[in-house]
């Protein structure tokens, strides 16, 4: 086929269209030339020649802020072709925010080296100017084309950078002139008219609320209006767009944005919502706020509040829009609801308390100042303005009653009213034309404290302040300003010790002056009180009673709280007082209430006052600072008796030295000081027996520890002291006060080396016992190691220091030690063998689960010991994550180093003594994993998992300035191994005992929120965290047994099976080893019975225990053939015969130390031994007590004090066993269940747990502080003396330091009974049977239990030194 050529029109059409695209080609090139952008360079010294039009002839300043204006004498001027301009910054270095300005606005960026600005980009808003404001900056018409319609001017402070200079910019843009019509801008021309300055169609001032809460301005200087008018705000960014405009679709853009602006605003027509908006959120007191308030005014309130709501509600609609009620007409309305609700005044339950107060003070003022005539007692102008007051104040107290109901100006009312009355009654003045009072200065503070805790010297008296009583006359309106002027007495600044308050107080006619008015703003001071003629003052220098407001600080009681406690005591007596040196004084103390409420002028005897005698008088008329105190204290007469030696004049007070009770507010230094009662003492009427009485005094002392104590240097000194004394007292020509200061003299020394000889021979037997129980009982086991060498050198050093009296106080097994030691040293000399090192192992162990639980346990331990977490810290809270340290690496032994809170190394073995630490605590290991894993902590392709949903973290103690706050953890990060949930169920020791081993608290350091704690607060001590012990002679095994969590049905479960086999142990036990007779068997059979049935109904562990315990009891009271079950004899004076009788105890009282001549046979060997009633009322000490009484004894020198903490003696025939009876290491020690306790028999109760059912109470006599009977306090011994088997088969073989064994019970239903003694029965010994620290596993020494045929079973013996286990 061949082409065919085209017909003629269609070659026409061709060139047709051909020549139309060369045009429409032609005219788009054109227009894209025509827009191309004007881009302005610009460097430091301005625009390069040829860049810019000409340099116009001008000066203009530029910039909105003064502070950062800027003044250009170079203004470059730059024609552009259309309105895209950009600026390109070429300098050597950036602009900052105040190197380049606008015409009415400062920049706010930095602009960059090399950087471009379109003068559209918000970094040049402001950029923009008219030929207006052109104008009326300083540039002429004829200096640029002002037939251009667009106008950009920018300065640059060039100078500022390298050097360059200032210069600024101005670019006229041609043909830039919008082709809009007037027409088409009038949508925004006319919208831009509604908003002009002047316009009544919007609020225009205190607009912030308009309905719409996205629009709500928070800040009351803020508004609508003025935002909307802002230089840079919506009008006048309109105001631009309607100048800059080329299209109508830019006029629409700019309409829309404005209307979105107006929309804001709140039109004229509705009113202004934004004060009863504010007044609503301002006043939103929630209900706990309200709490605080009175009942009534918290109710007018809410009312207020919620009539001021509703009619908010009733304003706008959901959307924001206005409703028919929000009319401009209403704008009063709202105005008057928020005035109501700003104005409603609530009544605080503290403002009620403040009313109450000054209700009573204007009660206690008007019975105080009770005296309706004047008589000429004061001037006529101060008792005008009492009377005046007290009425003022009395009317209206009777007028108005305080109640909830009270109104807020009547509390303030009565406190004005308050204030002017006792200003009043302090501002009556005398009329004479002086006053004469009696002035006296005690200081109680120290009487009671003569040490304080007071490092600071916070608490010293003035220099001037000195025991003294004085007449003073002074000039009429004198005030206790000008007495302290004219004595030189002044109260000084009250301080906060660590125990007391120390407080200045002046006490006028018995009533402590207190011008604290509540709601008054200023305090009455106590100097502004006019002094009244015949006034008695009193300035005392107070422990104001005050208790523990937390760990840092103490609270002063208040005021309002002492009226019980502020008293002031004076002598029955009057006037000079006279007795004879070494006579008794007997003087009556009297006390009244010292609170201004509560003062009736009445004094009642006082009973528990000690005299304080300060004399006798110095030559200049002084006293001397330190009294002599009364050895007894007022009777319930107020009578008190002492004596003086002395002769001369006293100053004699009185007060009371009892220490201060905080729990039971019993606040005994609330008791002022008697004001002081001269007493002088004469001549002796019968010195001989002034002197006898000094001379027994001093014997008693001097003999009350033997010779044999003392070394021979320190026993001459107590000699020579005694002679001189002696000497004193013998010579006839001594005075009766010559004779008493050598007899002090004497007995201080005395005492003092006595003291000191305790003290010694204390420390020296703590000393030796120390270094004793460090080394091994076998000998050769002493080494060349550097700890155990210097053990044994220290022991031995000891022991040659030590006097003869020491050495005897050792006991035989001890000197028989240490024999053993000296003889080996000796031998050795230092050719000890070479050191070495004991072997440690941790082992796993895992209960009740399966061999991949186990797998998944060790997996979980090796994890955490092989990734130790990092910390927040460094040591001690320092630094900061840079230099944080890692947690000391768990599940490994090692040395830890307290200055670097890490381990100094670890290892496997070491030697004899070194201090161990492992750290196995969970919480410890796992605290920081699970933190950063936001809970839950494990690793990939495990079945182990730590998550912390049962820990939480308290602050244990608030921070101070010098003091970090700290936080503590409680509960226990939860372990699991799949779904099920895993704990420790022990740890175990082989090879050391488990009371040498401590478990103790670690610190780490974490700076998050974590569990709601602050981040200011970095300490978080994580308790149990690690195991810490010194290395015995002996390879040491540590195991960790793991097992399921029990519910706590099946934890019942296993009590009730357990408790149920002891209870038929101990009734086969007893069928076994005795006979009964027909009824008492089936006493017996009838109190097993009762006991499984209470066993299998109990619903807790504590239930099952106490069933158990019950039964066992029961079962042991039935009596056997030939046996009573009556309990032991009680005396008369038991205070308990009626009380509930919950089981029996075994009381042994006896003496086998002592058995001296001296004694009566009754208080030699056994004393007491019987089992007694168990009441619910009883303690150790009561039921000792009525063992006691009940075989005839008294106790403490002769009484039947059931109620002593204490004791001191046992008397029977004539004969006392007592403290020192034996020596000066002698007196009664005790133990419950072969256990010295730790604290007094009387904290021993039924009622708290510390004695039960079945305990076993024994008294012994000492002569060696107990070691001559099993304990010893400095000795730490925590070995078995003995254990003893019987009905199974006992493996390992006994050894005094191993704890765990196994049991193997051959036959069923036979009673198995195991006995032990601790060597050291100050560390308590308590056996275990399968499952440690389970008390219903646990038994008594000599108690029975059975098991199955062939049963194998573990114990272990745990040795404790406190009823808490370990």
């Amino acid at each position: 086929m061949f082409a065919q050529p085209l017909p003629l029109f269609f070659m026409k059409k061709r060139i047709i269209s051909f020549i139309l695209l060369i045009i429409l080609l032609l005219t788009l090139s054109i227009d894209a030339f025509a827009a191309e952008a004007t881009t302005i360079v610009f460097t430091e010294q301005g625009l390069q020649t040829g860049s810019y039009d000409k340099i116009i002839s001008a000066s203009i300043t530029l910039g909105e802020d003064e502070d950062f204006s800027s003044t250009y004498s170079t203004i470059y001027l730059v024609t552009a072709t259309n309105a895209d301009v950009k600026f390109q910054n070429n300098a050597s270095r950036y602009f900052d925010w105040a190197e380049y300005k606008f015409l009415s606005a400062d920049a706010e960026d930095m602009w960059t080296v090399g950087t471009t600005y379109s003068v559209n980009d918000s970094a040049l808003n402001g950029i923009s100017v008219t030929k207006d404001q052109l104008k009326a900056a300083g540039i002429p018409d004829e200096a640029y084309d002002t037939s251009c319609s667009a106008f950009y001017l920018i300065g640059f402070d060039g100078s500022y950078v390298n050097s360059g200079i200032d210069f600024a910019v101005l670019v006229q843009v041609k043909g830039a002139a919008t082709s809009l019509t007037d027409a088409q801008k009038k949508p925004l021309t006319d919208l831009l008219a509604t908003v002009a300055d002047g316009n009544d169609k919007y609020v225009q001032s205190g607009d912030r609320y308009n309905g719409k809460p996205a629009d709500t301005i928070t800040s009351k200087n803020g508004s609508f209006w003025a935002e909307f008018t802002a230089v840079n705000g919506p009008r006048a960014k309109a105001q631009k767009a309607l100048q800059d405009a080329k299209t109508e679709a830019d006029i629409t853009a700019a309409v829309a944005e404005l209307q979105a602006a107006i929309s804001k605003l709140i039109p004229a027509s509705q009113l202004n919502a934004t004060y009863l908006y504010e007044t609503l959120q301002q006043y939103n007191y929630g209900e706990e706020y309200l709490e605080n308030c009175t009942v009534p005014s918290a109710q007018g309130f809410r009312a207020v509040r919620s009539e001021a709501q509703n009619y908010f509600d009733t304003l706008f609609n959901s959307d924001g829009s206005a409703t028919g009620v929000n009319i401009a007409a209403n704008q009063k309305t709202a105005d008057d609801y928020a005035d109501a609700l700003k104005n409603y005044t609530l009544v605080f339950n503290d403002q009620v308390d403040e009313a109450k107060v000054n209700l009573r003070t204007i009660q206690a003022l008007a019975k105080r100042y009770a005296m309706t005539e004047n008589s000429g007692k004061y001037t006529g102008e101060s008792w005008t303005a009492f009377e005046t007051a007290r009425k003022a104040a009395t009317d209206y107290a009777a007028a108005h009653s305080v109640s909830e109901y009270i109104s807020d100006a009547e509390v303030k009312q009565y406190a004005a009213l308050t204030r002017e009355f006792l200003s009043a009654a302090y501002g009556l003045t005398s009329a004479s034309d002086t006053v004469t009072v009696t002035f006296s200065y005690t200081d109680d503070l120290h009487l009671r404290v003569p040490n304080p805790n007071d490092p600071y010297n916070q608490m010293v008296d003035p220099v001037g302040n000195k025991p003294q009583i004085q007449t003073v006359t002074l000039n009429r309106g004198a005030t206790l300003a000008d007495l302290w002027t004219k004595t030189g007495y002044k109260p000084s600044r009250s301080y906060y010790g660590v125990s007391e308050y120390s407080v200045w107080h002046t006490f006028v006619n018995g009533t402590m002056l207190y011008g604290v008015t509540p709601g008054a703003k200023q305090d009455l001071a106590d100097d502004s009180y006019v002094l009244k003629d015949g006034d008695k003052i009193q300035l005392t220098h107070m422990d104001w009673p005050s208790y523990t407001f937390n760990y840092i600080y103490r609270a002063a009681v208040d005021w309002t709280s002492m009226t019980n406690s502020l008293a002031a005591l004076r002598f029955k007596e009057t006037g000079a007082q006279n007795v004879g040196a070494g006579e008794e004084a007997t003087l009556t103390v009297e006390r009244t209430s010292a609170h201004l409420w509560t003062y009736t002028g009445s004094y009642n005897p006082y009973e528990g006052a000690t005299i304080a005698a300060y004399g006798p008088q110095n030559k200049d008329g002084s006293y001397p600072d330190t009294p002599i105190l009364s050895e007894t204290t007022s009777d319930a007469s107020g009578s008190v008796s002492f004596k003086l030696y002395q002769e001369g004049k006293y100053l004699v007070t009185a007060y009371d030295a009892r220490a201060n009770d905080e729990d039971s507010a019993i606040f005994y230094s609330g008791t002022v000081a008697a004001p002081y009662l001269e007493l002088t003492v004469g001549a002796a009427t019968q010195p001989d027996a002034v002197r006898a009485e000094l001379k027994a005094a001093l014997d008693k002392v001097y003999n009350a520890y033997p010779k044999k104590i003392f070394g021979d240097d320190t026993w001459a000194e107590i000699e020579a002291a005694y002679k001189v004394a002696v000497a004193t007292l013998n010579d006839s020509t001594a005075t009766t006060g010559e004779a008493y200061l050598a007899q002090q003299a004497a007995i201080r020394t005395i005492q003092s080396k006595q003291t000191e000889t305790i003290q010694a021979n204390k420390t020296a037997l703590e000393t030796f016992r120390t270094n004793l129980n460090k080394l091994p009982d076998d000998v050769n086991k002493i080494t060349a190691s550097a700890s155990v060498k210097e053990a044994a050198k220290t022991l031995i050093q000891c022991y040659t220091s030590m006097n003869s009296y020491q050495r005897s106080q050792l006991t035989n097994s001890e000197k028989a030690k240490y024999d053993k030691i000296k003889a080996y040293m000796d031998e050795k000399g230092e050719k000890l063998p070479e050191a070495e090192k004991y072997k440690l192992t941790l082992n796993t162990v895992v209960r009740g689960g399966t061999e991949e639980d186990t797998e998944a346990i060790n997996a979980m331990i090796a994890n955490l010991r092989n990734n130790p977490a990092k910390m927040d810290r460094a040591e001690g809270g320092k630094y900061d994550h840079t230099q944080a340290i890692n947690i000391v690496t768990p599940y490994t032994f090692g040395a830890y180093d307290g200055k670097t809170e890490l381990f100094s190394k670890t290892f496997s073995e070491t030697d004899p003594l070194t201090p161990v630490r492992i750290y196995t605590g969970v919480d410890y290991a796992a605290y920081f994993q699970t933190r950063n894993a936001k809970g839950t902590y494990t690793t990939e392709s495990t079945r182990w998992s730590i998550s912390d949903e049962d820990l939480s973290i308290v602050l244990t103690q608030e921070g101070t300035n010098t003091t970090p706050g700290v936080y503590g953890t409680e509960g226990h990060l939860t372990v699991k191994i799949g779904e099920t949930e895993y704990e420790v169920k022990s740890i175990t020791y082989e090879g050391i005992s488990r009371s040498d081993v401590i478990s103790g608290t670690q610190r780490v350091y974490d700076d998050s929120g974590y569990k709601g704690k602050s981040t200011e607060v970095v300490n978080v001590d994580i308790p149990d965290a690690y195991l810490g012990f010194a290395m015995p002679y002996n390879d040491v095994t540590v195991t960790i047994t793991w097992g399921p969590v029990e519910s706590d049905s099946a934890k019942l479960e296993t009590a009730q099976k357990t408790a149920t086999n002891v209870v038929k142990a101990k009734y086969n036990a007893l069928v076994a080893a005795n006979e009964y007779d027909a009824e008492h068997r089936d006493e017996l059979d009838a109190a097993l019975a009762t006991g499984l049935t209470e066993i299998k109904n109990a619903t807790s562990e504590a239930d099952v225990i106490a069933a158990r315990k019950k039964a066992v009891s029961a079962m042991e009271k039935v009596p056997t053939i030939g046996s009573s079950s009556e309990s032991g004899k009680v005396g008369e004076h038991y205070p308990y015969s009626g009380s509930e009788v919950v089981g029996r105890v075994h009381v042994i009282v006896e003496n086998t130390t002592y058995l001296d001549e001296s004694l009566p046979d009754s208080l030699k060997k056994t004393i007491v031994k019987g089992y007694y009633d168990l009441t619910k009322d009883d303690s150790m000490m009561t039921v000792a007590l009525k063992a006691l009484e009940g075989a005839g004894c008294t106790w403490n020198r002769g009484g039947y004090d059931y109620g002593t903490t204490y004791l001191a003696s046992v008397e029977k025939d004539g004969g006392t066993l007592a403290e020192f009876t034996g020596g000066p290491n002698s007196g009664w020690m005790g133990t419950k269940n072969d256990w010295f306790v730790n604290a007094s028999f009387s904290e021993f109760r039924y009622q708290n747990g510390g004695l039960a059912d079945g305990d076993e109470i024994h008294l012994m006599y000492t002569t060696k502080l107990g070691a001559d009977i099993g304990g010893t306090w400095s000795g730490t011994d925590t070995s078995l003396q003995s254990l003893i088997v019987s009905g199974a088969e006992l493996s390992p073989a006994f050894s005094g330091s191993t704890t765990n064994y196994v049991l193997t019970i051959p036959d069923e239903a036979t009673g198995v009974t195991v006995r032990f003694t601790a060597a050291n029965k100050n560390y308590q010994a308590r056996m275990y049977l399968n499952s440690y620290k389970d008390e219903n596993s646990r038994y008594m020494s000599g108690r029975c239990f059975t098991y199955l045929r062939r049963d194998v079973h573990g114990f272990r013996i745990a040795m404790v030194c406190s009823e808490e286990v370990f």
